[in-house]
This record gives C-alpha cells, structure tokens and sequence, in this order.
C-alpha cells in the first residue's frame, strides 16, 4: 500500500479510520468499556463500599430481631431462701415505637415486698407492652438508624454509578487517543517505506551513473528525518497503548497491553450520535440528563438522611409520654404468704402512663441544627450538579458541531494534498520538478493524514462526552451500577 494511497480520503475515513466491531482480534471500544466495567480496581474498590453498606443496613435490621431470655436466680443463704425461674421473648417493633415482651416466669419465698417476683405455684405466663404516645411514636433511634442505612446503601450504590461513568469516560478516551496514535503510526510508517523504497532505487542509479550521487544523498537525508518522525509516532503509539493498558484488562483483572493493528479503529455503530443533532440542548434533553445522571440522585438521598435526622432531633424535644400495659396468668395453685395470698392464679392486668420532659434540650437543638445544615449543604451540591450537567450538554453538543466541522475541512484537506501530490508526481514523470518538490508533496500529505486522524479522534471524543453528558453510556453498555438492589438484605 503506497501513503498516496493511505492518504486518499477514502482510505482515511472508510478504511484506516472505519468501523470494525466484527473482528476478533479487534481491540474494540465497546470490549475496552467492558473490561473496565468488570475488572479495573477502582470499580471494584467501589463495588466493596456497596457491599459494606448493604452489611451495614442488615445490622440495622438486627435492632428490630426478637431476642430471647433465660433468667433464674436463688438466694439459698439467708431467712427466706428465694428463687426464680423464667424464660422470655422480647422485640421492639417498626410500628408506632411498639416494644413488646412476653414469657412464662415462676418464683417463691421472696419477702412480702417483692410480691410482684412470686408466682402461682406452677408459674405463670406474661405479656408486657409499651407504646409510645410522644415521644418516638413516628420515629425513634433504631427506626432513625434503619431508614438512614437504607439511604446511605442507595447513595453508596448511585456513587458506583458516578465512578463507572466517569471512569468508563476516561476509558473511552484512552481507547480513542490509542487509535489515533495507531493511524499516525502507520502513517509514518508508510512515509518511511516510501523513502527506503525509493533510496534502494536511487542507490542502484547513482551506481550506474543514472543520478547524480547528490540526490541520493538527499534521499539518505530525507529517510533519517522520516525514520526520526516514526520512532516518534511509535512512541507515541506505545505511550498511548500503556496508559489505555490500564482500562483494557484481561479475565484476571491484570493491565492488557494492546497492539497496533488496522483492525476496530472505530467506534461500534451504537455510539454514533445522530447525524442530526441540534447546536443547543433543549430542556428536555437537560432534565432527561439530570435524571439519568447519577450525582444529583446522590445530593436527593442526602437531603433525605439529613430529614431523618432533623426528623429524630425534633422527636427527642417531645415529652416522653408512655403506655405501660402488663398482662399475666397465674397456673396452679396460688401462693400463700401468712394471710395473704401474695400470688394468685388466673388472670391479672395493669396499666400505667409515665411522663418526662427533657430540658433544656441542648443536645436535640444541636442536633437538629447540625442536620439542617447538612440538608442546605446536600441542596446546594443538588444545584450544582444541576447546573453542571447543563453547562456539560451544551458543552457537549458545541464540541461535537465544531468536531464535525473540523472533520470534514481535515477531510477536504487530505483530499487536497494527495490531489497535490499526485499532481507533481505526474510533473517528476515529466522531469519538470526534482525529488525535491515531490518529497515536499510527500510529507504534506502524510501530514494533512495525520491531521485527519486527529480530528477522526476529537470527533469521537466529542461523541463519546455527550454520551457520558446525558447518562446514557451506561445505559448503551448495558452494566447499570446498582442491579445491586436486588442483592440488598430481606426485611
């Protein structure tokens, strides 16, 4: 393949610079994103940090287990020789605050006042139950605690989100200045074949005498300058492929250093924005962005664990007000005490009411501050992101109308200098122009080549940005950060 031919414009957008997302060799965008997605360090770091949340909230859910009890006693030393044997079952409740306790319990010889520890003779059955009626009937310390493990293991998991998507965006970027410094590689080095071939041509003249041994001389010069021009392009190729290494990972998560090759230069099909696409983004395609993208999402839960603390501050400045029902069943016989009759059997109920009054809440007042700080600084974050998602989109689209407008005067270009240089071609053939001009001609167009390949790369960069902009290159992938939903812990 000559470089006039390598630059044709042809070649230049459909051959070297085309797409090619069937090869199997090909080092394509989409395996790169992938590789990334599933194996880059960073992600996984991330992916752990939605795993300890999820741990967290089921420990929160462990506030809210029944627990069991076993309680004896005796007091073999002493006038009266007391014991007491029982087992029970306590839970506090997600419901309006609702604790709740219940068991069989049985005891004898105690003193006269401690009454309330004897029992019928064959023990008794129980049931004790405290509702709230102020203080922690909507919300309460382990309900707080649940609610906020919850938010924190959606935020923690929108996070993920963030870091795929902006490490899936440098990815996609690596891969993209890869590609370019390829296409320039072989740029240089199809100008470097060019003059090799033709000083093994002019050596073999200026032996017989056919050429003057100056204008070999000049063609030896020519190769070392371009020879200097391709070990720095393959420099260049070499850099970039190390550095994108670092995103392209084989099954074992171990860095995969690609090589240069013609093959998967450009984009899959699916990341080609529209043909048409508007100069501005509308309104719509700003909100569409704002819900898709993961940060605002972030700032939202933050606001909402600040409302639970708010929420749980103004709670401790309530009065506790509580109801205080116990309920039992005396089996057997009942225990005499002298006259009295200490433990009957049966049934028995009470109920009581108990009030305190915190004061003077220092400590809820703070801490309800505190949180209402934390709610206006998550809003402003929430703002922020708003805005910074906007001001990305029209970014984005402005990118990607100049891109396309460079590509197609690079394109123009590249046309011009192969037209160029065939042209003076047909002029050496004539012997009315030296070698001279011609390898003028020669760079120009591997130059105008190169420039070609480089708005080729802005144009996919751009395209690849708006797509990071709007949300929806996690979408096209199809590796949506939280499915880890459906991993979160059962109630």
């Amino acid at each position: 393949m000559t470089l006039r031919r390598l630059a044709g414009a042809a070649l230049l957008v459909g051959g070297l610079l085309a797409v090619s997302s069937t090869s199997a060799h090909a080092v394509t965008l989409e395996a790169v994103l992938r590789a990334s997605a599933r194996h880059h360090p960073e992600l996984i770091a991330a992916r752990k940090k939605v795993q300890a949340r999820l741990g967290k909230l089921l420990a929160s859910r462990g506030a809210f287990d029944p627990k069991l009890a076993l309680d004896a006693g005796a007091a073999p030393v002493g006038p009266y020789g007391a014991w007491l044997a029982g087992v029970g079952v306590a839970q506090q409740t997600r419901r309006g605050g609702v604790a709740w306790k219940g068991g069989y319990r049985v005891g004898a010889d105690h003193p006269v006042y401690t009454g309330k520890q004897v029992t019928s003779d064959a023990g008794e059955v129980y049931v004790q139950v405290g509702v709230p009626l102020w203080r922690g009937r909507a919300i309460d310390p382990a309900r707080a605690s649940l609610r906020r493990a919850e938010l924190q293991a959606e935020a923690e998991a929108e996070r993920l989100r963030a870091k795929a998507l902006a490490l899936l965006e440098k990815a996609g970027l690596a891969w993209i200045k890869w590609r370019v410094a390829a296409a320039k590689q072989q740029v240089e080095a199809e100008l470097y074949a060019l003059a090799e071939r033709r000083a093994r041509q002019l050596n073999v003249r200026a032996q017989r005498g056919l050429v003057a041994e100056l204008v070999a001389v000049d063609n030896a010069r020519l190769l070392a300058s371009r020879r200097e021009r391709l070990l720095a392009a393959r420099q260049a190729s070499v850099a970039a492929a190390l550095k994108l290494s670092l995103y392209f990972r084989d099954a074992a998560g171990l860095p995969s250093t690609p090589t240069a090759t013609a093959d998967g230069v450009g984009p899959p099909p699916e990341l080609e924005a529209p043909t048409e696409l508007a100069p501005e983004a509308s309104a719509q395609e700003i909100a569409a962005a704002t819900e898709a993208r993961p940060e605002p999402r972030v700032a939202k839960l933050a606001v909402a664990a600040a409302g639970i603390d708010i929420a749980l501050a103004d709670n401790d400045r309530a009065p506790q007000l509580d109801l205080l029902l116990d309920a039992s069943y005396g089996l057997g016989e009942s225990q005499p005490y002298g006259a009295a009759e200490l433990a009957k059997s049966g049934p028995k109920a009470a109920a009581r009411l108990s009030l305190a009054w915190p004061w003077p809440q220092r400590k809820a007042r703070g801490s309800a501050a505190a949180a209402r700080a934390d709610a206006d600084a998550a809003r402003a974050m929430g703002q922020l992101w708003r805005e910074r998602i906007a001001v990305e989109l029209r970014t984005a689209h402005t990118a990607l109308a100049a891109a396309r407008e460079r590509m197609r005067e690079a394109r123009r270009a590249a046309e011009a200098a192969h037209a160029l240089e065939q042209a003076e071609w047909r002029r050496f053939d004539l012997g009315q122009v030296d070698l001279v001009v011609v390898n003028l001609r020669e760079v120009a167009t591997a130059d105008a080549a190169a420039k070609a390949a480089t708005a080729w790369g802005d144009l996919q960069a751009a395209r690849l940005r708006l797509m990071a902009a709007n949300g929806r290159l996690l979408a096209w992938l199809g590796v949506e950060a939280p499915a880890q939903r459906a991993a979160m812990p059962k109630k």
